[in-house]
């Protein structure tokens, strides 16, 4: 080979090696949104933009029937989802040529086709980003400045407050924890599309005697099966949670309840209190501290309203709480600071409406069988769940 052309190639192979240096490396950002805590970025599908749900503990991905129509796409084939509450949904698949987030492309995932009005009634999203996706890359999510970043190199910190969680997945794609929690040791799966922090299943957990919880009864999941059943769930505050014998930084809420399809399970508003590096090429999640703390005061009127079949009815309640101790679940409110109930059509009507309220720190009195009850915004009496 002659001099000048070896020289050629010399410099080809350097150019060669940059590039494919530099596209490991490259790391991209984009902006996300959030809605009731839960993460919303902005994805590409066959070259069409759209809003989605951030949500690994979903194994594949999802797209609305309406933006499937807009991509001109068909799903044919079939298949049964079932969610978080053990509840099946017959559902169409396919897959997709080309999804691109944040200038990473993803090609031939496997999707859904689903209604994400059911779980999202009041706030349009076009499908659901889920664990195939997810597992595939390093993401890292600034809470504080909500931008989250994609790398197929995983990324570093230098902050000596990080905790870092190692992490496990299953054949199926789901991440999963090991986390000590009240004294039990649980592998709890990580569910980016859960707006709870940790929830426990109650059956087998050995709960100390020093433990006060609220005590609330009702339907407590929305998913794209729709409303979950009944069930009894204790909400416990400031909860210390340990990771290989090591306390994490920030104290979190837990959830028991007895429906669990699984014995645990770490949603969003645990992983909200810090700012979050999923590095799943190193199998870690790291927990970075925020710059500002957020507010653990938890109040509420003691009892959740929903819209269903066009009625007003009362779908949660706090058990030891005396003011409702007597109204029943799904009783029909018939009025709500003295106005009919029945101008609240939807359920987007009435949280507005009780969005406003929590705001002005404002009390609710609403009327149930021609009884008035005035419920005062704030903090409820918790009980032992012993």
């Amino acid at each position: 080979m002659k001099r000048k052309e070896l020289f050629q190639f010399i410099i080809i192979l350097i150019i060669i090696q940059f590039y494919c240096i530099n596209k490991v490396k490259a790391e991209n950002t984009i902006p996300f949104t959030t809605h009731k805590k839960l993460i919303i970025i902005n994805a590409k599908i066959n070259g069409v933009e759209g809003n989605f749900l951030f949500d690994n503990g979903f194994t594949n991905s999802a797209l609305n029937t309406s933006f499937l129509k807009k991509i001109n796409q068909k799903f044919r084939g079939k298949m049964y989802l079932s969610d978080a509450n053990a509840k099946r949904l017959k559902v169409k698949k396919g897959k997709v040529k080309k999804v691109e987030i944040g200038g990473y492309v993803f090609a031939n995932a496997m999707f859904h086709e689903i209604n994400t009005d059911v779980f999202f009634p009041c706030y349009h999203i076009d499908g659901v980003i889920g664990a195939s996706i997810i597992n595939s890359i390093n993401w890292k999510i600034n809470f504080d400045t909500q931008e989250i970043s994609l790398s197929e190199s995983p990324f570093e910190t230098n902050n000596k407050l990080t905790d870092t969680l190692e992490v496990s997945y299953s054949k199926s794609g789901g991440a999963y924890i090991e986390l000590n929690v009240l004294n039990n040791n649980v592998k709890c799966k990580v569910d980016l599309g859960s707006s709870k922090a940790i929830q426990l299943r109650k059956e087998g957990l050995i709960i100390p005697d020093s433990v006060f919880a609220e005590e609330r009864v009702g339907v407590f999941s929305l998913s794209a099966a729709g409303l979950g059943n009944i069930d009894t769930t204790y909400k416990i505050h400031d909860v210390s949670v340990y990771h290989r014998n090591r306390k994490t930084n920030q104290l979190t809420e837990v959830d028991v309840k007895s429906s669990l399809k699984r014995k645990g399970y770490i949603g969003v508003d645990f992983f909200n209190d810090y700012n979050l590096i999923i590095n799943n090429s190193d199998k870690e999640y790291l927990l970075l501290p925020r710059k500002d703390s957020l507010d653990k005061v938890v109040k509420s009127y003691g009892l959740v309203l929903y819209v269903i079949d066009g009625e007003l009815k009362v779908l949660q309640k706090l058990n030891n709480y005396g003011l409702v101790k007597d109204v029943k679940l799904m009783s029909v409110v018939e009025k709500i600071d003295g106005e009919d109930a029945q101008k609240f059509q939807t359920i987007c009507q009435l949280q507005k409406y009780m969005k406003q309220k929590i705001l002005n720190k404002e009390d609710l009195l609403i009327q149930i069988e021609s009884k008035e009850i005035n419920l005062p915004y704030a903090i409820m009496a918790t009980t032992s769940l012993k």
